[in-house]
């Protein structure tokens, strides 16, 4: 049974809270602005094998490209990234 679409929800959100403060230290000196560009959340999904699947959430985040920084980005992306929940591991890797 799929957990209910609130379940996602909050783990979803749990996510995006992380994104926010990520987004608020990574900060591009020469600009001032932040290196975490063009945020997009989807909870709850449809794929293209499946139905609508409640227990499904995507976050899909650009990050600033290299050349259009004023330095090197930080190189710790990967070690932030961790479970938010039990069996949950996220399904892309960053540099």
């Amino acid at each position: 049974m799929d957990p209910p679409l609130e379940t996602t929800a909050k783990y979803m959100d749990r996510i995006s809270a992380a994104l926010d403060q990520i987004k608020d230290e990574f900060i591009d000196p020469g600009s001032g602005e932040s290196l975490i560009r063009n945020v997009s959340k989807t909870t709850g999904a449809f794929s293209p094998e499946r139905d609508f699947d409640k227990s499904r959430g995507y976050l899909s985040v650009e990050v600033l490209l290299p050349d259009d920084r004023s330095e090197p980005g930080p190189r710790c992306w990967k070690r932030r990234s961790r479970p938010v929940a039990s069996g949950f591991v996220p399904s892309s890797s960053l540099p």
